[in-house]
């Protein structure tokens, strides 16, 4: 991440205007307003949070996300901002702080109306930080990497903990263990209801491309992180790996069940010769992150056919691979697994001098017992370089699959750090 970036947008951002909610295809949308690096989580109680950066801001939905209050901002952040709805009604938000380089905490009691800011023992330079509840011991897990592609090299990945609700943390321990020459970073984290936490990273060599995705767990409440394994590696020579393509995470069910979802390039056997394909690929472990299944598609093999053929048929630049990115992922209380991304199945489209690829937000729903599932669209296909950075969300409960996304149509930069924040729901099928 590249805070000069930031900092260059973060004082031309526009203030939020909620458009109507329109029906599509079982999706309803809304374009919230200026956003990026957009987040959406939900209480399963009918409460809904969504928020963005660029402007900084979250906004609270009680009715389960068809409508939203006006949105609390927060001028003290750079960025990434993200949160945790607790079981008591409160819901605890994190963000980049501008003055720190490092990170703060802020906790609401009401819904997100007004906010408490915790103190604030991570100043140095951190990014990427995510949470997770540890329902067992009633504390809450907060990971971030010390140090960040684009700025001071990773120190490794760490998690804090907070026993009470965001307010004060501790930091104890260093989730990953990179050799000397590996630097961690992009860190997540999952929780499972026995207390387990699951931490997931990527590794980098030459701190640009991504080399592997890892992960380990805790039994102890985050004091200790063991089982260090290797999910996935990625070969540089396969294709475009800069860290911005290839950010995975994880979500968990229950007391044992985690995925971690990332993507990989693959070549495609077609009737006009081989392509090379950016896949979204799942690994799933029953046993609480102590083993997990092998990498699969999450795309079926015959709508991954059917969508390399449309994005050779609108292609433009013969060097542009079929992508499916940015992938993020959520259960919902049944256990399926929803998952998002966007891919470019549709081709190209000419901007200026620019072939720039036609991308569109995908969602699929993995079913217990599932290996894959066709996905659905969300929202209508636009033409930029890439989808603004860094990342989408997803979340679900037991009515409604929510997303959040964000859309810079034409643009011709890889590094859109804001743009037009949507957000959609879906009634889910009973």
């Amino acid at each position: 991440m590249s805070f000069a970036l930031i900092l260059a947008t973060l004082f031309t951002a526009k203030v939020p205007v909620l458009a109507p909610l329109q029906a599509a295809g079982g999706w309803e949308t809304r374009t919230i307003g200026t956003g990026g690096e957009t987040f959406v989580s939900t209480d399963g109680k009918g409460t809904v949070y969504i928020s963005s950066h660029i402007p900084s801001q979250i906004f609270t939905s009680r009715d389960s996300g068809a409508s939203f209050g006006a949105p609390v901002s927060f001028p003290d952040s750079l960025g990434d901002v993200t949160h945790l709805p607790l079981p008591d009604g409160r819901v605890i938000v994190t963000y980049l702080d501008r003055k720190l380089n490092g990170l703060i905490a802020q906790t609401s009691k009401d819904y997100g109306k007004t906010f408490k800011k915790g103190n604030a023992p991570f100043n140095r330079p951190l990014d990427r930080e995510w949470l997770a509840y540890d329902a067992k011991r009633k504390q809450t897990a907060l990971i971030y990497s010390d140090g960040y592609i684009g700025g001071p090299k990773s120190k490794g990945v760490f998690v804090a903990m907070s026993a009470d609700h965001g307010i004060t943390w501790k930091e104890t321990a260093r989730v990953d263990n990179e050799a000397a020459g590996s630097y961690a970073i992009d860190p997540h984290i999952a929780s499972l209801s026995d207390g387990t936490l699951v931490g997931f990273w990527n590794t980098s060599v030459d701190y640009d491309k991504v080399n592997s995705f890892r992960t380990a767990r805790s039994l102890d409440g985050g004091k200790t992180f063991i089982g260090h394994k290797t999910l996935q590696v990625i070969d540089p020579a396969s294709g475009d790996t800069q860290e911005r393509w290839m950010l995975g995470g994880m979500a968990s069910f229950g007391k044992s069940e985690v995925s971690a979802f990332f993507v990989r390039y693959e070549s495609m056997a077609l009737e006009s010769g081989p392509l090379n394909t950016m896949r979204v690929c799942v690994r799933t472990s029953k046993d609480g992150g102590q083993t997990f299944g092998p990498a699969r598609n999450v795309t079926p093999p015959g709508e991954l056919t059917s969508a390399a053929a449309s994005f050779l048929g609108g292609r433009l630049d013969a060097t542009e691979p079929f992508r499916q990115v940015m992938a993020w992922g959520a259960y919902d209380p049944m256990g399926t697994l929803h998952l998002i991304w966007f891919d470019n199945r549709y081709g190209q489209a000419r901007v200026g001098d620019k072939a720039l690829s036609r991308w569109q937000l995908r969602h699929a729903a993995l079913r217990p017992g599932e290996k894959d599932a066709v996905s659905e669209p969300v929202g209508k296909p636009f033409a930029a370089a890439r989808p603004a950075l860094d990342f989408i969300c997803c979340a679900a409960d037991r009515n409604f699959v929510y997303v959040t996304w964000t859309e810079n149509p034409n643009s011709a930069s890889g590094y859109d750090f804001t743009g037009t924040f949507m957000y959609a729901r879906k009634k889910l099928a009973r």
